[in-house]
């Protein structure tokens, strides 16, 4: 049995982007918390969360993407910028034993929300096909997948708060059994309406629960 040894690290939040940076905000003692900006919450009884204000997809990837979920872009991102804290590229571990192994509680939410919003106010013709294979919870981690060459094992898990963690131990169990030589395990959730919606009706955001967005990756 293989021990998994952690070679790189790949936080995208509201306090920092790359380990570097994060570890420089929480030092610093750097606010993450802020009003909403990605959607209009005067609605909503709480206007804050926790932001990836200055995240771009455009800094990590060259190629150009025509629709993407947010939780999508934070997938990609995450995914370039483990393998550069790596100092790897795609390709410099044979592709087939490479995985990648990605936990989320809700997946491209704002996605599925919009796609399941055409079919009930149009009806079945207003179905888009781009939307429906954007709002799958494995269609990230299915694009990081081809846009990186990973050809070895690639798992989603959903299981709510405890997703990243089941993924983690899975990418662990994975290099020990000697089933990959490299993996990338971790998380995502991006910050959506629509959960911000059902936990302002639910009394939560009363309640201390502030809602964000991150992506992390751990290389092992």
């Amino acid at each position: 049995m293989s021990r998994a040894l952690i070679t790189g690290l790949a936080p995208i939040c509201a306090v920092g982007i790359g380990h570097e940076d994060f570890a420089a905000g929480l030092a610093q003692g750097r606010e993450g918390v802020r009003p909403v900006e990605s959607f209009n919450p005067e609605a909503y009884d709480y206007r804050v969360a926790a932001e990836c204000l200055d995240f771009a997809l455009a800094d990590f990837l060259e190629s150009e993407k025509t629709y993407l979920d947010r939780c999508s872009e934070l997938t990609l991102a995450a995914c370039a910028l483990a393998f550069e804290d790596a100092g790897l590229t795609p390709g410099d571990v044979e592709p087939e034993r490479v995985g990648l192994v990605f936990g989320t509680a809700y997946g491209p939410l704002d996605t599925m929300w919009a796609h399941t919003r055409r079919v009930q106010t149009g009806g079945l013709r207003r179905a888009s096909s781009v939307l429906f294979l954007h709002s799958f919870v494995n269609t990230p981690i299915s694009l990081a997948s081809i846009e990186f060459d990973i050809r070895g094992p690639v798992a989603c898990f959903c299981q709510g708060m405890a997703s990243a963690g089941a993924a983690m131990q899975f990418a662990g169990d994975l290099v020990a059994d000697g089933r990959a030589d490299l993996v990338l395990a971790g998380g995502v959730d991006a910050l959506s309406e629509v959960l911000y919606a059902a936990l302002n009706d639910e009394g939560r955001l009363g309640d201390g629960f502030v809602p964000g967005e991150a992506a992390a990756l751990l290389v092992l």
